[in-house]
């Protein structure tokens, strides 16, 4: 489950897959956002940020795709979260820009870096 300020988690890392599979394997160009929800809160990312941060990240890309390729270890998408983006995510320092919407209609735009939060 995504949490505020704790973005490596599970459900992050599979947004990250997601991503990957759109933007390289099919060549998506036109990503505008990336959107995930927990029923109770809705996290809407800029797609500008994931493509700064992850699909120009040459060697995170390499990894994708030789583990789309059956190159790695295992094809499982576990090995994927553990081994590839479990350690990308922890390693990049960066803010990024997210807006949630929670149940009940409340809106809050925060500046989030790899497990910090900072509130706009």
């Amino acid at each position: 489950m995504l949490k505020l300020g704790q973005l490596n988690t599970k459900a992050f890392q599979e947004l990250l897959l997601y991503y990957l599979r759109e933007r390289i394997t099919a060549n998506n160009l036109e990503i505008k956002h990336i959107v995930a929800s927990n029923i109770y809160e809705w996290f809407i990312f800029d797609a500008s940020t994931f493509e700064r941060t992850f699909a120009q990240n040459k060697r995170l890309v390499q990894k994708f795709v030789d583990f789309e390729e059956g190159r790695l270890g295992d094809r499982k998408t576990e090995y994927f979260y553990k081994e590839i983006a479990e350690p990308a995510l922890a390693s990049i320092q960066i803010e990024v820009p997210l807006l949630i919407l929670t149940y009940g209609n409340t809106i809050s735009r925060y500046v989030i870096k790899i497990n910090k939060m900072i509130i706009n």
